[in-house]
């Protein structure tokens, strides 16, 4: 590929690019005469200048250099149209070459605006006296009388009615269109709405999806009354539409240029190689030549042509190969309404348009009856002899007429085939043949079966001719919708729509009909908006039922109402696989996990001896179990995940399997099914040593928080699952969730047990503990002191759950920068455990206090006696709990933390490694407890000037957080702030505001202006903007933060104090000249706290 480069005036031929092409513009543009056009040889032999069309030339390449690009390339001048292997080779790649251009500039010669300025209107001069003043039309302009003038000549442009100009305006990314003075119109994006309407292109297309996800014969349809130059052009111009390639042969005419063009685009699949040979023994089997003209091969499907039908080519290719073997068979498997039967309609008017020999014959094969019924209308439409007789077995003379090859090629398409008794059982008046028996296998004929029932679909067709119908696309479902209502205004809804719609047509047709019906008063946003807002707003939504020429009459056109159908059938034929999919209906659609599903023989044998007979009951279950799955795979409601223990489950299939059970009233049944097997698996304490298993079933947990029972026993064990879940959810950080949890729970308890129960007690200790790690200490302390007043006036100051919450509180005054008050409580439960002679340093609520006490000490600065707790619990818990265990590790963690307080790095690194690699053991490497400890050594890594080993380290932590918690979560956050800080360490003062401007942001939208980790981020934003000498905003940054710390924090709160000492500092500074401070202003990198348990 050849360019053209502008310059002082002239115009130059670059040498041919093979590999490393530059950026460049590139014209479109109609043709003149040959006298008009600069040519490649006018270039070559340096004359053309006072050609018309040197005009354009120059019109691209400034303003190409406009944009920055200094190479331009023009078809007339940059083609060698004489050497014919440099032409066959620009026609076969000129797709591509408009695809890659930067910038494409479409040249409308007819098109004028008249000269605003200098009343002149045909002159490009006028517009490029100067490269910087390139005048683009304004929007407004379209509102006025000139506007409407060239939008009128835009639509009657002749660059819209040529064949070369298709692909110059859907290849380009970017496609820029210029009146004859060189005026910008507009750009693709903007005229899209114009283009679409005078060409018929998709707005998808148009927006740059791939061409290929269109039909072809839509494609073909783009090009219609399209003209070229030279007849044969028509077919060459649309080869990279078709992403082909062919030779050209200039002479062959128009006629055999789009039949090669045809079969080029079919060669990929001997399916159309297959369709030619399928009407050569058509035409080869008739034994005279007058039975064809009394047998003239018809179609007798009931439904019309689908006019927005959406292309899965890839489908339709493996339809045509498959059934046009001889003898072929084949069967198009899939979930209900994934659009099984409209490919199967598509496919049998491609064959009706190409191949005029051939009978298609559509037989509806849901129910023995319709099966019949369309036997007979196949055996009226052939003019069967005998067939209306009363006595006729018509089964078996049709079987006869199709096994001969004398009459025809056919084609039986079976729509619905879900019910295998359709087909094996037997029929009275057919000698008990089962129908199945009556497709004839001959080699001029072939079936393509659409089926729900894989099992069947194997029986009929076996193994290998089997098509599984998955949903649709993602572009293929936005081009459904698309066509369905019209042009999408916000891509963006319509995204999430189709998503929400989890792909499947049926429901996309439903949505756009629903849309449609209510429009403008419903649109894709409100709709979404619609679906979105409760379960019950989306049954009704995917209950409606707008009506669909396309479907047989006894299908539904409401997706939950076809997959009830489904449901309905397997519920008739095996109860069992019915119940399987009811319970699964209300998990997570993800990691299903089959021993939540699997029932157990204690649970279903009523007599007996089930000492002796349980071993075997439980095998007869298991095998029950196995049957169910494989009938619900069979049908494609569920699918088994590799690991072979696991479910996956469409949600809007489980929408659909709980509406069926509310409508029956069997909901509540399976609720708690559902409720009481997940809460007796779902681990209640100790998570570090079951996090795995919490962390598979957690999803499962957080659907439940949707499912509150009705009876006050079951909404007892309901609340206690969501307990367990909040606890789990809180000890990962995720606040959010855990606070929703522990709101509903503590709310139920109250309702069933009374404010003073226990169980409510413990579900307000949870809240309190969510509410402490949110940052809202005042409302966590409120709710701690009442807990404290409550169990101390009815269990008594020593019983374990009233030192549990004086454990909290004390925590809660720690945190809040009240220490002493925290000490107090804490040698309190120290005192009480005493008294219960409970005292002994093996003791786990010992223990624990004591590492409370710990961590108050370290709160002080008091290093040398929190060391000496420390080290006396990790001495007790290494006894207690073994080296290694979670417990142990975390203790190990915090005497880390009392060496870093300590300046002591190198033992609190050694110490660090060790929790780390045995965090990593036990717990997994993307542990939250395994990624606050590598931040904790990464921060001894930086506090040690070893400031590349901390920035690895920081970064490998934060892409783990935000794959696995996102950007926003908070352990997420303090890793960043961390390596801002790492990075303010060497000096990188940019880098470092950079990210700590983000970690702001991030805060403010997640937790408010007002939280103690919102106010920390200011702050270390503060000492950012004054080491780069924004000293006055800084300034006012910090005494916000203060402001904000004496409200939340309180003004004697160590944080409070040191943003104090750091507005004084700077004070005095600024009076001293200094620009920034000597000492203060270093914050520490952020440490994650060690685990305080009640």
């Amino acid at each position: 590929m050849r360019l053209l480069e502008y310059n002082n005036g002239e115009v130059f031929l670059t040498r041919d690019f093979n590999r490393d092409l530059p950026r460049y513009a590139i014209l479109s543009h109609t043709w003149g005469s040959e006298e008009e056009e600069v040519t490649y040889r006018d270039l070559i032999d340096c004359t053309g200048k006072n050609k018309a069309g040197y005009k354009k030339i120059e019109f691209c390449a400034k303003q190409a250099r406009y944009d920055g690009l200094q190479y331009f390339w023009i078809d007339t001048c940059c083609i060698d149209k004489s050497n014919y292997t440099e032409l066959h080779e620009a026609i076969n790649s000129m797709f591509r070459w408009y695809q890659n251009a930067n910038r494409c500039y479409v040249f409308l010669a007819d098109v004028t605006t008249p000269n605003l300025n200098t009343g002149s209107n045909n002159s490009l001069e006028s517009y490029h006296h100067e490269e910087q003043n390139f005048d683009k039309l304004e929007t407004s302009l379209g509102s006025t009388q000139p506007g409407l003038l060239w939008e009128a000549a835009l639509r009657r442009s002749r660059w819209f009615t040529r064949g070369w100009t298709l692909q110059e305006l859907v290849a380009p990314v970017s496609v820029e269109f210029f009146t004859k003075q060189g005026r910008w119109l507009g750009d693709k994006a903007s005229l899209e709405q114009q283009i679409h309407q005078i060409t018929g292109i998709p707005v998808l297309a148009l927006r740059g999806a791939n061409v290929s996800e269109f039909d072809i014969e839509e494609r073909f349809k783009w090009a219609e009354g399209r003209q070229t130059t030279r007849e044969e052009d028509w077919a060459y111009c649309l080869l990279g539409i078709f992403g082909v390639f062919m030779p050209l042969i200039y002479g062959e005419g128009k006629s055999n240029a789009v039949r090669r063009l045809r079969k080029k685009t079919g060669a990929h699949n001997e399916g159309k190689i297959n369709r030619l040979l399928f009407l050569y023994l058509a035409k080869l089997s008739g034994v005279k030549h007058h039975t064809w003209q009394e047998l003239k091969p018809t179609m007798t499907i009931p439904f019309n042509r689908d006019p927005d039908f959406v292309d899965r080519s890839d489908i339709l290719a493996r339809i045509d190969e498959q059934c046009f073997k001889q003898a072929g068979r084949t069967a198009l498997v899939g979930l209900g309404g994934v659009g099984k039967s409209q490919l199967a309609i598509e496919f049998a008017y491609r064959i009706d348009r190409e191949l005029a020999q051939v009978w298609v014959f559509w037989v509806h094969a849901s129910t023995r009856a319709r099966l019949e019924e369309g036997f007979r209308m196949i055996a009226d439409a052939v003019k069967l002899p005998g067939w209306e007789e009363p006595k006729a077995d018509i089964l078996q003379l049709l079987y006869i007429w199709l096994s001969q090859e004398r009459n025809g090629r056919w084609v039986i398409i079976l729509d619905s085939a879900d019910d295998a008794d359709v087909f094996f059982g037997t029929m009275a008046g057919s000698e008990s043949k089962p129908l199945a028996s009556y497709l004839p296998q001959s080699r001029n004929g072939s079936v393509l079966v659409t089926t729900r029932n894989r099992d069947l679909a194997r029986r009929l067709i076996g193994n290998t001719d089997i098509i599984e119908v998955g949903t649709m696309s993602k572009a293929e479902a936005l081009l459904l919708l698309e066509k369905k209502i019209g042009v999408i205004t916000d891509l963006d809804a319509a995204t999430e729509l189709v998503s929400a719609l989890e792909y499947v047509p049926l429901a996309i047709n439903q949505a756009a009909g629903y849309i449609q019906a209510r429009a403008p008063r419903s649109s894709v946003e409100k709709y979404l908006a619609e679906f979105r807002e409760s379960e019950r707003k989306r049954s009704r939504l995917l209950g409606y039922d707008g009506g669909d020429l396309r479907r047989d009459y006894s299908a539904s056109n409401g997706i939950l109402t076809t997959w009830q159908m489904s449901f309905e059938h397997i519920y008739s034929r095996r109860r069992s696989a019915s119940e399987l999919m009811s319970l699964m209906s209300f998990f997570d659609r993800h990691n299903i996990p089959d021993l939540l599903l699997k029932p157990a023989a204690s649970t279903t044998i009523i007599d007996g001896d089930e000492d002796s007979d349980s071993e075997t009951s439980q095998e007869l279950l298991d095998d029950e179990f196995e049957d169910d799955v494989a009938m619900l795979k069979d049908f494609h409601l569920i699918k088994v995940n590799e690991n072979g223990i696991e479910f996956e489950m469409h949600e809007l299939v489980q929408l659909s399997t709980r509406k069926w059970l509310e409508n029956h009233g069997l909901q509540e049944r399976f609720k708690e099914l559902y409720l009481t097997r997940l809460e007796a698996s779902f681990p209640d304490g100790d998570y570090l040593e079951n996090w795995k298993s919490c962390r598979k079933l957690f999803p499962h947990v957080e659907k439940a928080i949707q499912y509150k029972p009705t009876g006050e026993k079951l909404e007892e064990i309901w609340a206690a699952l969501l307990t367990s879940g909040a606890w789990f959810a809180l000890s990962q950080g995720r606040l959010v969730v855990a606070e929703r949890m522990a709101h509903k729970t503590r709310r139920s308890y109250e309702k069933l047990l009374g404010g003073e129960h226990r169980y409510t007690l413990s579900a307000m200790f949870l809240y309190a503990s969510v509410l402490l790690d949110k940052g809202q200490w005042t409302d966590a302390e409120e709710l701690f002191v009442q807990i404290l007043e409550t169990r101390k006036n009815t269990l008594g100051t020593d019983h374990p759950d009233t030192l549990a919450a004086m454990s909290n509180l004390a925590s809660t005054y720690r945190i809040r920068g009240r220490w002493e008050d925290a000490e107090k409580l804490q040698v309190q439960v120290m005192e009480a455990q005493g008294r219960m002679k409970k005292f002994r340093a093996d003791y786990s609520d010992t223990l624990t206090i004591m590492n409370n006490l710990a961590l108050t000490y370290v709160s002080q600065g008091r290093w040398d006696d929190a060391e000496k707790l420390q080290l006396q619990v990790v001495e007790a818990g290494s006894i207690k709990l073994g080296i290694g265990h979670p417990g142990h590790l975390t203790e190990l963690n915090n005497l880390a933390l009392t060496y870093m307080g300590q300046n002591r790095w190198k033992d609190a690194e050694k110490l660090e490694v060790q929790v780390v690699d045995g965090r990593k053991i036990t717990l997994g490497a993307d542990h939250p407890d395994t990624l606050a400890s590598m931040n904790n050594l990464a921060s001894i890594y930086a506090n040690q000037g070893r400031c590349d080993d901390a920035e690895q380290l920081f970064l490998e932590i934060i892409e783990t957080h935000k794959a696995k918690l996102g950007f926003d979560h908070p352990n997420t956050l303090i890793n960043i702030a961390n390596l801002a800080t790492t990075y303010r360490y060497q000096g990188r003062f940019k880098e470092a505001e950079q990210l700590h401007t983000q970690v702001l942001e991030a805060y403010k939208a997640k937790l408010g202006i007002d939280h103690p980790d919102t106010l920390t981020s200011m702050a270390s934003l503060a000492y950012d903007w004054k080491r780069l000498g924004r000293h006055a905003d800084a300034l006012a940054l910090m005494e916000s933060c203060v402001r904000g710390r004496q409200r939340i924090l309180g003004p004697e709160h160590p944080q409070t104090c040191s943003s104090v000492a750091s507005i004084k500092e700077w004070d005095t500074n600024a009076k001293d000249g200094r620009s920034y401070p000597s000492t203060l202003g270093i914050e520490q990198l952020q440490h994650f706290s060690p685990n305080e348990r009640p």
